[in-house]
């Protein structure tokens, strides 16, 4: 087997030693006295293969800096609410002393003058007309008939017809993280495998691993697939049970292939990562929520 070949400064958090194989927000960078958390995309194009040699930080100690550090969905929305307020705070306090200068005079407002400006007179000409004599001619009786044609408006009724493209994925495959804000990985049990070892695997526990599978897992059996939740070792009671599923033709839609297995739509297209026009490529791996029995 070809040997990883990641930054020898990556680690966990708790085990500097060890680094966890895929972008994670437990890995960090000990390179520096103090550690940071390299942002998800730069460790996946820098950490984790062999361009982490091209890192300014691991060229030089100093420009740790230069590293992007990883934040959480909460900090990014801490921090836009922020930028909000502050903003607001600026445009309202700039309102009301633009109100009090006008008030004040230092700023002149908005006048208008009431006194209408009067228009000058204009000179009026006599038009004297000479009458000039008409000669005579007889009036003809036949008036000529005037037909008209009156075309009626009919309303356009009908109704535009709106057409949505679906948006194909990329196919999962088995031990693949897929998900959206809670990650997931199937995978096919081999021999010598347990339960505990893919809870310390994927930074998951014993306990949620049993809670997120739908067939039992004791005793394990080889060839048994097997749903693990990533990075998630406290059971969520709100969580269903899933049971691993394989797409067995190619573009079905994500609503046809919930209605097909009656599933709970909206929590199918949740915890697999799905948009509503989603369309499933062949042997693409889902996991499918299941009421628990």
């Amino acid at each position: 087997m070809p040997k990883v070949q990641i930054c020898p400064y990556l680690g966990k958090a708790d085990d500097p030693a060890t680094p966890i194989l895929f972008p994670s927000p437990v890995n960090s960078c000990f390179r520096a006295p103090k550690s940071i958390t390299p942002d998800l995309e730069y460790q996946s194009a820098t950490c984790l293969n062999p361009e982490h040699k091209t890192c300014p930080a691991f060229i030089n100690v100093y420009d740790i800096s230069a590293v992007p550090v990883y934040q959480s969905p909460s900090d990014i929305r801490n921090r836009t609410g922020k930028i909000v307020i502050v903003v607001s705070l600026i445009v309202l306090f700039l309102f009301l002393l633009t109100i009090n200068l006008i008030g004040l005079g230092v700023i002149p407002g908005l006048k208008l003058d009431p006194t209408p400006t009067p228009i000058p007179p204009t000179s009026t000409i006599p038009v004297v007309f000479s009458p000039q004599p008409t000669p005579f001619s007889p009036i003809s009786t036949d008036i000529p008939l005037v037909t008209s044609t009156i075309t009626a408006f009919i309303p356009n009724t009908s109704t535009p017809t709106i057409t949505f493209s679906p948006t194909p994925i990329a196919r999962i495959d088995l031990d693949t993280v897929f998900g959206s804000e809670l990650k997931f990985v199937i995978h096919r049990v081999r021999s010598g495998e347990s339960v505990s070892l893919f809870a310390n695997q994927y930074l998951s526990s014993v306990e949620v691993i049993q809670w997120a599978n739908l067939n039992s897992l004791s005793p394990l059996r080889i060839n048994q697939l097997v749903v693990i939740p990533v990075a998630s070792t406290v059971v969520d009671p709100q969580m269903p049970a899933f049971e691993a599923y394989q797409v067995q033709a190619a573009s079905v839609s994500a609503q046809a292939l919930a209605e097909d297995l009656q599933t709970d739509l909206a929590q199918f297209l949740l915890y697999n990562g799905l948009n509503s026009d989603a369309v499933l490529p062949d042997n693409h791996w889902l996991i499918i929520p299941r009421s628990r029995p």
